[in-house]
């Protein structure tokens, strides 16, 4: 699966093949699943977190609301999800 492939990049030090994956992994969430989806949302909390890791904390900052908005609006404001992304 892409997650883990980025994953592996990004621990192999390889930020921008791992920005890449994590990038074509939330494509298709979104464009399969539709925006208003949790996986959706999951995806974009993990491009975030690569974004913020290579130091572009004001694009990482941008999408991290938007997950939190799929989260409450999909599975509430009590889920664990929208408590922990």
């Amino acid at each position: 699966e892409l997650g883990n492939m980025a994953a592996l990049h990004e621990d192999l030090g390889d930020m921008k093949q791992g920005l890449a994956l994590r990038k074509s992994a939330a494509e298709i969430n979104k464009e399969v699943l539709g925006i208003r989806h949790p996986d959706y949302a999951v995806s974009l909390t993990d491009l975030a977190s690569i974004i913020r890791r290579a130091g572009d904390q004001r694009t990482a900052l941008r999408l991290e609301p938007q997950a939190v908005a799929i989260f409450k609006d999909t599975v509430g404001d009590r889920h664990f999800l929208h408590a922990h992304g």
